[in-house]
């Protein structure tokens, strides 16, 4: 590194640290008091839902960073621009370019790192973090693992291969025991829907194991109350597509295709997963043109307000990313589109500088 590239990381990196753990700690205060509605329920106490916190930091560093990434740009390259140490790189020889280039490559190690925790410990602990509450939750009676979910309801064990969302589930198996542990019938069920406090069974093949044969019986539909509730599914996170890994989504898309399932969700979360660190960067990238143009003469709580309105149109494009795909836009034109459109605006800014 140069010497001056060397200078702006000294800066630039204490400050999206600094404003990623404030904003750390906001996120982690207000999803406590959302959190402390489950303790009391079975075996789920003050401690679980604090372990439930910790287990789930990794996450939340990493959905945050783009928000930290910006706010704290804009505070660090504000600071020295007011302070004028950029007119002086500027009228040093160093250009605009480089200048861009030289905080691009700070943000992108940290990106890197932040990749790290997002796709290297985020799914495995937020999968231990879901199955540790749905297992306490459901009083020991539900578990989750790589390979589905499963449930003891009285003599009987259920499988469910795939939880499409709280009132759909596929794939999902019935082993029923007498009380001497002898296996007494096998049910499949292909899908499962829920049905006011009762679940319906879609699609079942039943095999009864009798004294000396087996009978295999077929029916459309039946009703049955033994499957999870709507909360435990919740717990389970299975309407959060967005934090399994590149991989385990990669497979789920794979798994539904194969199954004639929707993948949309998946897709876009799959997508949205690979423009993650694009959008970083790019919000990086628009602190720049905003700290020499609009707000070259502003404090640092109008830097900050800004910021947090930057970050919080980038927060609402992802929002509304879902609706392009009910108008059946492609899942990566609807991931990329909000990185595009601020690398568009930031693009914009600078031409104007010039």
């Amino acid at each position: 590194m140069k010497l001056f590239e060397r200078y702006l990381a000294r800066h630039l990196v204490p400050a999206i640290l600094l404003v990623l753990l404030v904003l750390l700690t906001i996120d982690i205060l207000f999803s406590w008091v959302q959190e402390l509605k489950w303790v009391g329920r079975e075996d789920y106490h003050l401690s679980s839902s604090l372990a439930f916190m910790a287990l789930t930091l990794p996450r939340r560093l990493y959905m945050l960073f783009p928000w930290a990434a910006l706010l704290g740009s804009l505070l660090s390259l504000g600071a020295l621009h007011a302070n004028s140490e950029l007119l002086v790189l500027r009228a040093g020889g160093v250009s605009m370019a480089r200048l861009i280039g030289s905080v691009l490559k700070t943000a992108t190690l940290l990106t890197l790192i932040m990749m790290v925790i997002g796709e290297g410990l985020s799914p495995s602990m937020e999968r231990w973090a879901q199955s540790n509450r749905a297992f306490a939750l459901s009083g020991g009676q539900t578990i989750q693992t790589p390979y589905g979910v499963w449930v003891r309801q009285g003599l009987d064990f259920i499988h469910i291969k795939t939880v499409q969302n709280q009132g759909e589930l596929w794939g999902v198996t019935r082993y029923q025991f007498d009380n001497n542990r002898h296996l007494l019938s096998v049910s499949f069920i292909k899908h499962a829907t829920r049905m006011g406090k009762e679940w319906q069974l879609n699609d079942i093949e039943t095999t009864d194991f009798l004294e000396k044969s087996l009978k295999t019986t077929s029916s459309a539909t039946q009703s049955f109350q033994g499957l999870p509730s709507p909360e435990i599914l919740e717990t389970l996170g299975s309407k959060h597509p967005e934090r399994l890994s590149l991989v385990t989504l990669w497979r789920s898309i794979r798994h539904s295709s194969e199954n004639a399932l929707s993948t949309q969700n998946y897709e876009l979360a799959f997508w949205s997963k690979l423009m993650q660190p694009f959008m970083i960067l790019v919000m990086v990238f628009l602190a720049i043109p905003f700290v020499f143009g609009p707000l070259r003469s502003g404090g640092a709580g109008l830097r900050i307000i800004v910021g947090s309105l930057m970050g919080f149109a980038v927060h609402l494009c992802n929002t509304f990313a879902p609706l392009t795909v009910i108008y059946h836009m492609p899942p990566l034109v609807a991931a990329s589109l909000p990185a595009l459109l601020f690398a568009g605006l930031g693009f914009g800014l600078l031409r104007r500088q010039r």
